[in-house]
């Protein structure tokens, strides 16, 4: 009857170990799982905000892109309006230096 009660707590004793080996290789392979989906959501989180970043940076630049057209094609303009007001004054200073000499 001894041996029986030996027998059995030892046996219950090697569960006991199984048991704990099994918890911790369980517990070893959710923590490696959870890392795993950390890193695979952080790399897509980047990858997200680096996409995110470039759409942003590329309106900024289409954006900057219309305004420097808008202000060259302002620029041409008023080059030609001055183009035309010189013009007319060079008309008007010979007109006036012709009739200074006549």
């Amino acid at each position: 009857m001894a041996q029986q009660t030996i027998d059995i707590i030892r046996q219950a004793e090697q569960q006991a170990d199984q048991i704990e080996k099994d918890a911790i290789t369980e517990s070893d392979r959710l923590i490696q799982a959870a890392k795993d989906q950390s890193k695979t959501l952080l790399e897509h989180s980047n990858s997200e905000a680096i996409n995110k970043a470039q759409a942003i940076l590329e309106a900024a630049k289409r954006q900057g892109d219309q305004i420097i057209a808008d202000q060259l094609q302002q620029a041409e303009e008023e080059i030609a309006v001055l183009s035309k007001t010189a013009a007319v004054k060079q008309q008007e200073a010979v007109k006036l230096i012709i009739s200074e000499l006549y």
